[in-house]
């Protein structure tokens, strides 16, 4: 059996932007009602800013900021997020530039439950490996099997890697302390590696997946290790 500290799944977080204080603080007690953690922001510039020290996982944005569009935060942002936009204008052309951003195009005023739907359907397929560093230092890449290994005796498989970190799956949920650190060992690469949890979530009633990075001195082992048993 793993050993590992038990932990909740970390909460999803979401960037609220919107500059209507009214509207921005209804949409926070909305989202933290349902167990969110919300960074909330008031113009382009600050969500910015967020997007990269906040790294959420799902970005809501009203459409008119000011004299931005908030449909900028999409086009510009180096690593893609799932987005919902929100405007109190119908208009057919910027919803069909949202949609080829890939959000969702919501018209103000809207039911609570039609937003809350919406943003599970935003998050269901999200990828927080992507989260182990804002620039996307590290592409992640593919294996062509999943890579059997052990954490404190018991089985897991890494699924994918970057040359900073790895998922890992494991049938019987290890639930790892976020932020702790333990090891990992690889039989097949004759490595064992010190991990730091980033985050984790169940896949089903059978089986979690969690984030991991790798410790700084063991950066030259795992290079060595997604060289040899990554995709090109």
């Amino acid at each position: 059996m793993l050993r590992l500290q038990m932990n909740a799944p970390i909460a999803r977080k979401i960037l609220v932007v919107e500059d209507d204080s009214a509207t921005r603080r209804g949409l926070v007690a909305l989202l933290r009602n349902a167990g969110y953690d919300v960074v909330a922001v008031d113009s382009i510039p600050a969500a910015k800013k967020a997007l990269v020290a906040e790294r959420p996982h799902l970005l809501i944005t009203d459409v008119r900021l000011g004299a931005f569009n908030g449909l900028q935060l999409l086009a510009t942002n180096p690593n893609p997020i799932p987005a919902i936009v929100m405007t109190g204008f119908p208009d057919r052309v910027l919803e069909a530039e949202a949609q080829q951003l890939g959000a969702e195009f919501v018209l103000k005023p809207f039911a609570p439950s039609d937003l809350m739907a919406m943003v599970e359907r935003k998050l269901a397929d999200t990828a927080p490996f992507e989260a182990f560093h804002p620039a996307r230092r590290w592409q992640r890449k593919r294996l062509a099997s999943e890579l059997p290994a052990q954490v404190d005796h018991a089985a897991v498989r890494i699924v994918d890697v970057s040359y900073g970190g790895m998922r890992f799956a494991a049938d019987h949920p290890p639930r790892v302390a976020p932020e702790s650190t333990f090891q990992i060992s690889i039989p097949s690469a004759a490595v064992s590696l010190n991990v730091r949890v980033i985050w984790q979530q169940a896949k089903d009633d059978a089986s979690w997946i969690c984030g991991a990075m790798i410790t700084d001195e063991g950066m030259a082992a795992w290079r060595e290790v997604v060289d040899r048993t990554a995709e090109a």
